[in-house]
């Protein structure tokens, strides 16, 4: 990451001109300190960053395996060619996951130490202390924006949706000049979830109309 290491660069260049009126012994304990809280950040953004890819299942560029097939055009194979290299990606991200977190604690291990020589040789130790919480933050900011722009590029175009802010409920008119009886209108009147009940059905009258019909649409 060019854009990285020229930030950091620069953050250190920032910290020296602002312990300049130190000994060369202190300034050497507080830049030891800022490099190992940078790169705490750094391998905390990283591991955070490849994280999310796992869980939202995105392969990053520098972990993408390529292998080409050219001698087979079978689909199955090609299916399962493309779900081992996805496989494999997402191996070799948890690997370097669990390496980033040794180092970045390290890195912690390190802060603890230098933050106790620095308050042995110098017991007023705010001033700097405040200067390394200020860079690391824009270190930190960063870093965010970085991998958010990064993890835009690789998400997926998410589906636009269309919200209808009319209202749903559907409503039926009888046009005026349908010729209707005053019992068809009636009926229609009760609304559509309205369902006629006849009380008097004869069983033997609806069997033989019914078989009436079958006959009359098989002829």
């Amino acid at each position: 990451m060019p854009a990285l290491k020229q930030f950091v660069s620069s953050l250190r260049q920032q910290l020296l001109a602002d312990i300049q009126d130190y000994t060369p012994t202190i300034q050497s304990t507080i830049i030891s300190l800022a490099m190992a809280t940078f790169g705490k950040t750094r391998f905390a953004s990283h591991i955070k960053f490849i994280s999310l890819c796992l869980r939202q299942k995105i392969v990053p560029n520098g972990f993408r395996m390529k292998f080409h097939g050219n001698t087979v055009t079978d689909g199955n194979y090609n299916y399962r060619t493309n779900k081992a290299l996805f496989d494999c990606s997402r191996k070799l991200m948890r690997s370097t996951v669990s390496s980033m977190t040794k180092r970045k604690d390290q890195y912690d291990r390190q802060m603890k130490d230098f933050r106790v020589q620095l308050s042995r040789d110098l017991p007023d130790s705010s001033h700097p202390r405040l200067v390394i919480h200020t860079l690391n933050r824009s270190l930190h900011q960063f870093l965010c924006d970085t991998k958010d722009s990064k993890l835009q590029r690789l998400s997926p175009a998410k589906p636009v949706r269309l919200i209808n802010n009319h209202n749903h409920k559907l409503v039926v008119t009888i046009p005026p000049d349908l010729p209707l009886s005053d019992d068809e209108r009636d009926v229609l009147g009760k609304g559509l979830n309205f369902l006629s009940r006849c009380n008097n059905l004869s069983m033997n009258l609806t069997i033989a109309r019914t078989s009436t019909n079958s006959t009359d649409a098989c002829a």
